[in-house]
C-alpha cells in the first residue's frame, strides 16, 4: 500500500485506485466524491500500514528480532514466508487479509506470536482467485470477539507482536526407485519370513510332509534373499520374488483414496498369500496394519492433542508412522495409528448433530456439486456484519451490544422464519409484484436497481453503512424491511422454497466449546460455532504426515497415475499435506444468511432511532456513541468497555459487490427460466404430451427425485435424464428408523411422481403428509390409463395448480394418432371394456399367438398378467434379461441382452402393461390380448408406440 502523490487534482489513475479501495459506486449517489479528501484519508492509512508492517531497526528491536527468529526459525524461508511486526493498532482486514492475497493458490499458516511465544496458528487454503472469495467466512478465526483480535486479547501495550505467513510448497511428481529395508532388518522379507516359519512349525506339528517341504524351502529362499539384498529390495525385483515365493505383494501409500496401488505384483502360479504393505517413508514398508481402522476410539479433542499426541504418539508422527487430519485451528481431529484410530469427539458435536435432527435442519442442506450455481448464489447472499465508523472525531461514552446476537432473530420486527428446503432457483420476470412475491415465498433474491430516494430515515446512515447496493443478493425478510423503509427495487432472480422455524435449545445457547491452542483457552458458544459451521465449505479431504521431500514426491507420482486427482504440499518443518477433492459437500449457508440478516436488521433499527451525529462506531452487533435520548431495543444490553482496536471495514456488510452492468464485474446471472411457483402441482394429459419431460429437464427445480410405479420405468428415466430415481412403494416406506421415506425427506427437495393414474387417493394423501416441505409434482393421464391396483384413483382438488398439456410429441403417424383419439373418446364416453378392446384389436395387424414370427429381443411383448409374461421367457430363452438389483452399473429393472455378471437377474421377454406404463418404444410391440381386464389397459399398451406399424395384436 503506497501513498499517492499529492497533486492539485486527482489523476484518472488515482481516482481508479480510490474508487476500488473505498468502493465508490460507478454511477448514482456517491459516485462523485471529493477525491482530494479520499486521497488524504488513503495516504493516512498507507502511512499507518507502513508503520505497522516494518521491522524495528533500533538495537533492542534487532535483538528482539533475533530472539524471534530463533523461536520460529523452522518457519522462515524468504520465498515462502512473510513476517510483519505490527503494533496493537493492527487489523485483520488491513494486515492479514492483504498479506494472504500474496499466497494465491497456496496453503498458508498464519502464526501469531507475542514476545516470542506462539499464541495462535491458523491454516488457510487461499483460492487462486485470491482471499476475497473466502474472507467473509474465515476472518473471524483471528477474532477473540467482535471487537478484539486474538493477538490483542493475548498482549499488552508495548508487547512484541509478530505475525508470520508461511506457505506450503507444491511438490512435483518424481517416482523414487526404492529399496525396501531398514537398518539390519529387511522390512519386506521380515513379515513374509515370520509367516513362513509359523506355517513350517504348524506343519511339523501336524507331520505334513508336503507342508514341511514347501515352507521349509520358502524359508531357505527368504534367507538367501536376505543375504542377496543387504541394503534393501529394489522395486524392479519384486515380480521375480513374488513368482519364486508364490506370494502376492501390494505396496500402497498411506491415505490413498484411489483404487490404484503403488505396486501390485502377484505370482504367476497360485498365490499362497498376498502381503499388503504401506510405504510409510522412503525405502521402508510396514504391514498394512499401520492404521488399525477396525479399532476406533472417540476422545475429547483437547485430550487428543495435549495428552494422546504429546505423550504417546509424537515420535510416531515425527517418524511418519502415523498420520492425521486437522481442523482450521490446526488441532488434530483424527489420528491414524497402529493401535487404532483416535477421533476427536466433543460435546458440541453431539449436541449440534442432535439439534439438526430434532429441528429438521439436517434436511435443508445444499449439495454443492449437484447445484454449484445455487450454492454460489446462497453464499453470495450471506453477508456477515462487520465494523463501520460513523464520526471519528467524537469520543463515545456509551456502548451497547446485542445479547447473544445470533439467538435474537425472533426479536426482529420482520421475522418470518428461515428458508428451509430450496425448491426453485430461477429468474423472475419484469413486473412481478415484489412485495407479494416476497411475502409468499421465503428465499434469497438478487435485486435490480435500488432507489433510496424514499428512505424515511436519515439517508446518511445508508451512505455510511453501504449495505444495500444494486444487483446484490439478500434474504427476503431483509428486503421486506427495505420496502417498509421506503427503499424500492425489483427482484430479478432468486432461490426460494418452504420455510422452517426453530428455536435454539438451552444447551445450544448456554454451553461453550473450549478451544485450547498453545496452552491458551478460548470459549465459543455452541450456537455461534454452529452458525459458522452452516456456512463452512471445505472442498478438500486433507491428510497430514511427516516425511522427506523425496518421499512426498513419490506420493505425488503415485497419485498422478491414478484416476483420483490429488495435490501434495510440504511445509518447512517437513509436514506434508495430501489433499483429495471431496466427492460430496453439503452446506446450509442460507440459514447463516438469515441469522446474520435478522441480527443486522435489529442493529439497523436501533441505529435509525439514534442521532447520526452522536454515533462513533458500529462493530458487528455493538454500537459506540455519545449519550443522548433514544429508545433502546430490548435485544441490546449496556456494556462498560470501549474497544476500538480493529480498523473499520469499507462496508458494514461483507461480500456486498459494486456490480457494473456490461463490464467484467457484471453479476453471475441465474441460467434457469421463470416458472410460476406452486408447492403442489399436477400435470395431466395424454401419454406423449411431455408431462414428465417438461419437469425433468427443468433445471430450476432443486433436488429432484423421480418416482415411478415400476423399477423399469424408474431406471429408464434415470438413464435418459440423468436424474435420481426410485419407485412409489419406497417413497411410501416410513416404518423403520432407516426407512426410505425418511431418507428421501432428508436428501431431496422436489419429487416428480409419474403415472398418477396408478396412484390411489390414500397414497396421494400419505405422500402429502410425508413430504409437507417438498415441492410435489404429479404427472399422469388420469382416467385414461391404468388405474391403481387397489383403491380409488387419486383426485386433483387438493393441488395448488392443475395443468393439462394437449400437444402430443410421441405419435409420429397420423393413422396411429387417429386411433388413439378414438380410444380416448370411447373412454371418456364410458364405453365397455369389451367394446374398447374389440376396437383396439381390430385396428392393428393381428397374429396368432402360437405362430408368432419376426420377434427379436429388442422388441417387447406386453401382457395383462405376470404368468402370461413368464410363458414367453420359456419360449425365447436366455436372450433377454431383467436385472433384479442395482450392481455393476446396472439398476433394478434394467433390461440387457446378455446375462449380466455379478448381478441378480431373470430371463424376461414378456412384461405386464402395468410395468411399462410411461415408457415409449421404438421397436415392435406385441400385445398379448388375453384377458385385457380393464377398459384402460389396451389403450395404455398401444399408446407406448410412435407408429401404427409397430403394433401387432397376438390372438388365439
Amino acid at each position: 500500500m503506497r501513498k499517492l502523490q499529492a497533486t492539485a487534482t486527482a489523476s484518472a489513475t488515482q481516482r481508479a485506485i480510490l474508487r476500488t479501495y473505498f468502493r465508490v459506486p460507478a454511477t448514482g449517489p456517491g459516485s462523485r466524491p471529493n477525491w482530494i479528501t479520499l486521497r488524504t484519508e488513503y495516504n493516512q492509512r498507507a502511512t499507518a500500514f507502513k508503520e505497522r508492517t516494518k521491522f524495528d531497526r533500533t538495537v533492542p528491536g534487532r535483538l528482539a528480532n533475533i530472539r524471534m527468529r530463533q523461536t520460529i526459525r523452522r518457519f522462515l524461508r524468504t520465498r515462502d514466508t512473510i513476517v510483519i511486526h505490527p503494533d496493537r493498532d493492527f487489523d485483520v482486514h488491513e494486515d492479514i487479509k492483504r498479506n494472504l492475497n500474496k499466497f494465491r493458490g497456496k496453503t498458508v499458516r498464519v502464526i501469531t506470536s507475542v514476545n516470542g511465544e506462539i499464541i495462535q496458528t491458523v491454516q488457510i487454503n487461499v483460492p487462486i482467485g485470491g482471499i476475497n472469495r473466502i474472507w467473509d467466512g474465515i476472518y473471524f478465526q483471528f477474532m477473540n470477539d467482535s471487537a478484539e483480535t486474538y493477538a490483542h486479547f493475548n498482549s499488552e501495550d508495548g508487547d512484541d507482536i509478530k505475525i508470520i505467513f508461511t506457505s506450503a510448497v507444491g511438490i512435483p511428481a518424481q517416482r523414487l526407485n526404492q529399496q525396501f529395508a531398514e537398518g539390519i532388518t529387511n522390512c519386506l522379507f521380515s513379515h513374509i519370513k515370520e509367516w513362513a516359519v509359523e506355517l513350517l512349525e504348524h506343519n511339523k506339528t501336524e507331520k505334513k510332509r508336503d507342508g514341511i517341504s514347501r515352507y521349509g524351502n520358502m524359508v531357505k529362499k527368504i534367507d538367501t534373499y536376505l543375504l542377496a539384498y543387504p541394503t534393501g529390495v529394489p522395486e524392479a525385483d519384486l515380480q521375480e520374488i513374488a513368482n519364486n515365493l508364490q506370494v502376492g505383494i501390494q505396496i500402497d501409500i498411506p491415505f490413498n483414496e484411489s483404487k490404484t496401488a503403488m505396486i501390485d505384483v502377484c505370482s504367476e502360479k497360485k498365490v499362497l498369500r498376498k502381503f499388503k504393505y504401506i510405504n510409510t517413508r522412503a525405502h521402508h514398508v510396514e504391514l498394512n496394519n499401520i492404521v488399525n481402522l477396525d479399532k476406533s476410539i472417540n476422545v475429547d479433542i483437547n485430550e487428543l492433542n495435549n495428552v494422546i499426541v504429546k505423550q504417546f504418539y509424537q515420535q510416531a508422527i515425527d517418524e511418519g508412522k502415523a498420520y492425521y487430519k486437522k481442523d482450521r485451528n490446526n488441532r488434530i481431529t483424527t489420528l491414524y495409528t497402529v493401535d487404532g484410530v483416535f477421533r476427536a469427539l466433543s460435546p458440541y458435536t453431539e449436541v449440534a448433530n442432535q439439534f439438526d435432527i430434532d429441528t429438521g435442519l439436517n434436511a435443508c442442506n445444499i449439495d454443492h456439486f449437484a447445484n454449484p450455481e445455487l450454492s454460489d448464489f446462497t453464499r453470495e447472499g450471506t453477508h456477515f456484519n462487520e465494523t463501520t465508523d460513523y464520526n471519528n472525531g467524537i469520543k463515545p461514552n456509551k456502548h451497547i451490544d446485542m445479547k447473544k446476537a445470533y439467538t435474537q432473530y425472533k426479536s426482529c420486527r420482520w421475522y418470518c422464519g428461515f428458508l428451509g428446503k430450496i425448491t426453485d432457483y430461477r429468474k423472475l420476470p419484469v413486473g412481478v409484484n415484489t412485495l407479494e412475491f416476497l411475502k409468499k415465498w421465503v428465499g434469497q433474491y438478487r435485486i435490480g436497481k435500488i432507489d433510496i430516494s424514499g428512505f424515511k430515515y436519515d439517508k446518511r446512515h445508508l451512505k455510511k453503512l453501504r449495505c444495500y447496493q444494486s444487483f446484490n443478493v439478500y434474504p427476503s425478510p431483509e428486503l421486506l424491511a427495505l420496502l417498509d423503509w421506503g427503499i424500492t427495487f425489483d427482484i430479478i432472480e432468486g432461490a426460494w422454497g418452504t420455510p422452517i422455524d426453530f428455536d435454539f435449545t438451552e444447551e445450544m445457547i448456554n454451553e461453550k466449546d473450549i478451544i485450547t491452542t498453545n496452552g491458551r483457552k478460548k470459549y465459543v458458544s455452541y450456537f455461534a460455532k454452529w452458525v459458522g459451521s452452516c456456512y463452512s465449505l471445505n472442498v478438500s479431504n486433507t491428510y497430514y504426515m511427516k516425511g522427506s521431500k523425496e518421499y512426498f514426491q513419490n506420493i505425488k507420482s503415485v497419485i498422478d497415475t491414478s484416476e483420483t486427482y490429488g495435490t501434495v504440499n510440504i511445509f518447512n518443518d517437513g509436514e506434508g499435506l495430501i489433499a483429495y477433492p471431496r466427492k460430496f459437500i453439503q452446506h446450509s449457508s442460507h440459514i447463516t444468511a438469515f441469522i446474520v440478516a435478522y441480527q443486522r436488521l435489529i442493529v439497523l433499527e436501533q441505529l435509525f432511532a439514534m442521532d447520526f451525529d452522536k454515533i462513533r462506531r458500529v462493530c458487528v452487533d455493538g454500537i459506540y456513541y455519545q449519550d443522548h435520548k433514544c429508545d433502546i431495543h430490548p435485544s441490546f444490553r449496556v456494556k462498560g468497555e470501549y474497544k476500538l482496536t480493529n480498523i473499520a471495514s469499507r462496508c458494514y456488510c461483507s461480500g456486498v459487490q459494486d456490480y457494473i452492468l456490461d463490464s467484467d464485474n457484471e453479476y453471475p446471472a441465474c441460467p434457469n427460466e421463470y416458472r410460476e411457483p406452486y408447492l403442489r402441482e399436477c400435470f395431466i394429459g395424454a401419454g406423449g404430451n411431455g408431462k414428465t419431460h417438461y419437469n425433468l429437464v427443468d433445471k430450476g427445480l432443486v433436488g429432484t427425485l423421480f418416482i415411478a410405479p415400476s423399477w423399469k420405468l424408474s431406471s429408464d428415466k434415470r438413464k435418459e435424464y440423468g436424474t435420481k430415481s426410485s419407485v412409489m412403494y419406497r417413497a411410501l416406506d416410513d416404518k423403520a428408523d432407516d426407512a426410505n421415506a425418511k431418507t428421501y425427506q432428508r436428501r431431496y427437495n422436489t419429487l416428480v411422481i409419474d403415472e398418477a393414474s396408478m396412484i390411489c387417493e390414500d397414497d396421494r394423501k400419505k405422500i402429502f403428509e410425508l413430504y409437507p416441505k417438498h415441492k410435489l409434482i404429479f404427472c399422469g393421464d388420469i382416467g385414461y390409463q391404468l388405474p391403481p391396483v387397489k383403491g380409488k384413483v387419486m383426485g386433483v382438488d387438493e393441488f395448488d395448480k392443475v395443468t393439462e398439456l394437449t400437444t402430443n410429441y410421441r405419435f409420429k403417424c397420423k393413422r396411429h394418432q387417429k386411433i388413439m383419439k378414438q380410444i380416448r373418446r370411447m373412454l371418456l364416453e364410458k364405453y365397455s371394456k369389451e367394446a374398447i378392446n374389440e376396437f383396439i384389436c381390430g385396428s392393428y395387424t393381428q397374429m396368432k399367438r402360437s405362430e408368432i414370427e419376426g420377434y427379436v429381443p429388442e422388441d417387447i411383448i406386453l401382457c395383462s398378467r405376470n404368468d402370461y409374461a413368464q410363458e414367453w421367457a420359456v419360449k425365447f430363452g436366455e436372450t433377454k434379461f431383467k436385472c433384479l438389483e442395482r450392481s455393476n452399473g446396472l439398476f433394478n429393472g434394467s433390461v440387457v441382452f446378455e446375462k449380466p455378471a455379478g448381478v441378480k437377474s431373470e430371463v424376461r421377454h414378456g412384461f405386464t402393461v402395468h410395468s411399462v406404463q410411461g415408457e415409449t418404444y421404438e421397436k415392435k410391440i406385441y400385445l398379448d390380448s388375453r384377458r385385457l381386464f380393464s377398459a384402460e389397459m389396451g389403450y395404455t399398451a398401444v399408446s407406448r408406440a410412435r407408429r401404427w406399424e409397430q403394433i401387432i395384436i397376438l390372438i388365439d
